[in-house]
């Protein structure tokens, strides 16, 4: 499954869910500024307006948006990009509540660059998620490969 893919699949699912999906959601936005910090965003989210704030957004995500679900978006042989995703993980339970969930959903293909489409991914994935378990275990965050998405998905209750 390619990142295409899976960003397709989250944006269905998402909108079924009756909820707003948002690309790129910035975090930097609820944190104080830190000019030696690049921006953190997540790859994708699905969120609910705050009821009080129904207009256009003019206030800091937190203020604006209620997150239930994150989704960061990894190739599978990805290793360097994955230890800041449960730091992500805590500014997302500071600013949205402990029951946020966020996802590293792994793809297994890519045909936009030189990648071995042929090869067996199942001990790439199976890395990134003892890594997950056993050295990351960090509540509500969860390693899944694009093939087991809309499996996870179910978990997460509708709008």
């Amino acid at each position: 499954m390619t990142k295409n893919d899976i960003y397709s699949s989250l944006i269905e699912a998402g909108r079924e869910k009756g909820y707003c999906v948002i690309p790129e959601f910035a975090l930097h936005s609820d944190c104080p500024p830190n000019l030696e910090e690049r921006p953190k965003h997540i790859d994708l989210v699905w969120a609910l307006r705050q009821s009080s704030n129904s207009n256009e957004q003019n206030l800091p995500n937190s203020r604006y948006w209620k997150v239930i679900a994150a989704f960061e978006i990894e190739g599978c042989n990805v290793k360097c990009e994955r230890e800041r995703h449960p730091k992500h993980l805590e500014l997302l339970k500071k600013f949205y509540g402990a029951e946020v969930q966020l996802f590293m959903v792994l793809y297994t293909q890519a045909y936009d660059r030189n990648w071995n489409n042929q090869a067996t991914r199942d001990g790439e994935i199976a890395s990134q998620k003892s890594w997950c378990e056993n050295i990351c275990n960090a509540e509500g965050f969860k390693v899944i490969s694009g093939i087991e998405l809309l499996n996870n998905l179910q978990e997460i209750p509708k709008a």
